[in-house]
């Protein structure tokens, strides 16, 4: 039966004892290791040695050895590796911490040393330690202490001695993030330190805690209670340490009310500080998978809390959050999970933001509920905005699966004077006709206004004229004989206007909207009579209404990709820097319009050229930065996203940056590229460096 050993160490000391038995061999592979170790080689010359050549034979047959002409060595590093080892033990004339000292700026020490502590620590632990202290306790290079404390934080049950470095190298600002990262996702170095150097550590306001993140993250996993106590203790409470708090709170895994009570202050004060952070989306989505129900009312919640400059600016519908097109990308999917919460949650909020944001002067003469938003329009290019979408869904969602619930949830808010209100909850009420006409009828009876709920608040086309042909099947010949009699009494005019023949002829025309919603089979001999007779006499009543220009618009850029290859310097730099003219210059063509671009344009070309030719681009962009262009770098840098080629990508950002990342658009755009260029090891030290300088400069956080 095979043996099995429960470490390296114990395998290499195994196959020692089989090979080096005799007392020449002991001898001379004594002789080698010390003379190999004094030269700092893997070669000795076989003259050096004065060795029986039937030894230096034996031990070449056993593996242990190999010959070359007159040289000799071990047969492997790890064979001579462990050799050295075995002198450290067992000869008191050899101390590694002599050796260190006098060796310590040799590039051949470090595994030498490594190899001799892995021994020690396996085969005399009260040496192992005499060594570790007698190194730590002069001064010793760097890149020594960072390889003792790596091999002391790799030791999966550390001592106490051993736990005793560690806490001391909290006392370095350099040394203490060497042990964060060499204890990360190790349980017993964790529930060593929990008590003292890690909470001390976290408290600290002028430390690095990026290391610290690591660790507590991987800690949910096996220390959760604790894990919890020391961010609800010692970041929690600190507003400067919220963005820290919410990655790691991303990790949590346990959705109670007390880890959703403290989410919750988080999510909301970082939202009051800063605005939108995307890192509060993640994490609400984090919670979603497990807790849908919380995850979005947790969501609504935040979306509900007012941004740090709110008061300061309009309350026009341009800084509407309803109109945001940025931020919230997986709302709809916390949404879609719990869509009853959500909506209960956020109904208030969005009766609010309406009236602020969408309200309006519906006119002296025309009665219908005023209020506009791009983003809920029907148009060519519509506006998407996630957060009005997610409500949507919402809307959606819970009039399909729970009329009754629905109504109940909506019915507070059919009194509001907000077109927006009305053109959302009115898609909802469509949706229960079937199990609640009476509500439905209740809804559209309750006010003339909704009668023109549509986008542009008239009855071609409307979102009521739709009600009424969904509702219409569903109600008793009393309620069908009542609804079409309040349409035929029904205008779209205020009372007391004094209307013009024009005037009279629309009021008609949107009657006759309304009529021709109510199904074909419900409609009377004597209805349609009067309908075809309307029609007849205004021919005119279904025509479309053109309210606006509408197309596509294709830019000119200033140089074409083409272009930029032969282009002269000179050319160049006119082409980024050009202005791009207003839309008085637009040019109408077939199907839409043309304009001239400007710099913007270019710099779409250079994108596009970095993505067949990254080296030609690149060359064309520190051009452009040598001379003092810098706008719209960023749109040209989009291009190098696609490029294989890390280093190169890594080079370019490196030379640009100290030109450019005065702009945050850059510095955004760059970090994307450095996402996108990651591997499984992350990135090099020096694109974390740049990173780092680029978040330490100033972001605007307003935006919600």
């Amino acid at each position: 039966m095979p043996r099995t050993f429960e470490s390296y160490q114990q395998m290499l000391k195994a196959f020692w004892e089989v090979k080096v038995d005799s007392d020449a061999e002991i001898q001379l592979v004594h002789v080698l290791t010390e003379l190999l170790l004094k030269t700092e080689s893997i070669w000795a010359p076989i003259s050096a040695l004065n060795a029986d050549s039937l030894v230096i034979d034996g031990l070449c047959n056993k593996g242990v050895l190999e010959q070359q002409k007159k040289k000799i060595r071990f047969s492997h590093q790890t064979v001579q590796e462990f050799a050295i080892a075995r002198l450290f033990e067992q000869s008191p004339d050899n101390s590694l911490s002599a050796f260190v000292k006098e060796h310590e700026g040799a590039i051949f020490s470090r595994r030498t040393v490594s190899a001799v502590l892995l021994h020690l620590r396996e085969n005399d632990r009260n040496k192992y330690h005499d060594e570790v202290e007698a190194i730590l306790s002069r001064q010793t290079r760097l890149h020594i202490v960072f390889l003792l404390i790596d091999f002391i934080c790799q030791q999966q049950n550390p001592t106490p001695e051993e736990v005793g470095h560690a806490k001391a190298f909290f006392q370095d600002d350099v040394r203490r993030l060497r042990v964060l990262i060499g204890i990360n996702n190790r349980e017993q170095w964790f529930k060593a330190l929990k008590t003292d150097s890690l909470p001390e550590s976290m408290n600290r306001s002028d430390l690095e805690q990026w290391p610290m993140l690591s660790v507590l993250s991987n800690a949910w996993s096996f220390d959760w209670d604790a894990t919890l106590e020391l961010v609800r203790d010692h970041w929690f409470q600190e507003q400067r340490n919220d963005n820290l708090t919410l990655r790691v709170m991303e990790h949590c895994g346990k959705w109670n009310p007390q880890t959703l009570e403290i989410v919750e202050t988080l999510a909301v004060r970082v939202k009051a500080t800063q605005g939108y952070n995307y890192q509060n989306e993640k994490l609400i989505s984090v919670i979603s998978e497990t807790s849908p129900a919380a995850a979005a009312r947790l969501a609504a919640r935040v979306i509900a809390t007012d941004g740090p400059n709110t008061d300061d600016e309009s309350p026009s519908r341009w800084n509407s959050p309803l109109e945001q097109t940025e931020g919230w990308y997986e709302l709809d999917a916390i949404v879609k999970r719990a869509p009853t919460e959500f909506l209960a949650e956020i109904a208030p909020w969005l009766l609010n933001a309406a009236e602020t944001h969408h309200g309006g002067y519906s006119g002296s003469v025309l009665a219908h509920y005023a209020g506009n938003c791009m983003s809920l329009d029907d148009r060519d290019y519509p506006r998407e905005s996630p957060v009005l979408s997610a409500i949507q869904a919402s809307i959606d969602l819970v009039s399909k699966s729970d009329s009754k619930g629905f109504v109940e949830l909506s019915r507070p808010y059919w009194d509001s004077e907000n077109a927006i209100i009305h053109r959302l909850y009115i898609e909802g009420l469509m949706n229960v006709v079937e199990e609640c006409p009476e509500k439905a009828f209740e809804y559209l009876m309750g006010d003339n206004r909704r009668f023109s709920v549509s986008q542009h608040g008239d009855t071609q086309g409307s979102q009521s004229s739709a009600l009424i042909s969904k509702l219409f099947p569903h109600l008793d010949a009393a309620k069908r004989e009542e609804l079409t009699k309040r349409i035929l009494e029904w205008t779209k005019y205020r009372d007391g206007v004094d209307l013009i023949d024009d005037q009279l002829v629309w009021d008609r025309e949107s009657r006759l909207h309304l009529l021709t919603a109510i199904p074909s089979e419900y409609i009377s001999e004597s209805l349609a009579a009067l309908i075809k007779d309307e029609k007849e006499s205004l021919p005119d009543w279904d025509q479309e209404i053109h309210r606006a220009h509408s197309g596509w618009v294709k830019t000119i850029p200033p140089i074409t990709e083409e272009e930029m290859t032969t282009a002269s310097d000179d050319k160049l730099v006119e082409a980024f820097t050009k202005q791009r003219p207003g839309t008085s210059s637009w040019n109408q063509v077939e199907g839409g319009f043309e304009e001239q671009g400007g710099g913007e344009a270019s710099a779409q070309q250079l994108a596009k050229m970095a993505e067949s030719d990254h080296k030609n681009a690149a060359r064309i962009l520190r051009l452009l930065v040598k001379q003092g262009v810098t706008s719209n770098i960023d749109r040209a840098l989009e291009g190098f996203g696609k490029c294989a080629d890390r280093e190169f990508v890594f080079g370019l950002l490196s030379d640009i940056s100290p030109e450019c990342d005065k702009s945050e658009s850059f510095r955004a755009s760059a970090s994307r590229i450095l996402l996108d260029s990651s591997d499984d090891d992350g990135l090099p030290e020096k694109q974390i460096q740049l990173l780092t300088r680029w978040l330490d400069m100033p972001w605007d956080h307003t935006r919600s």
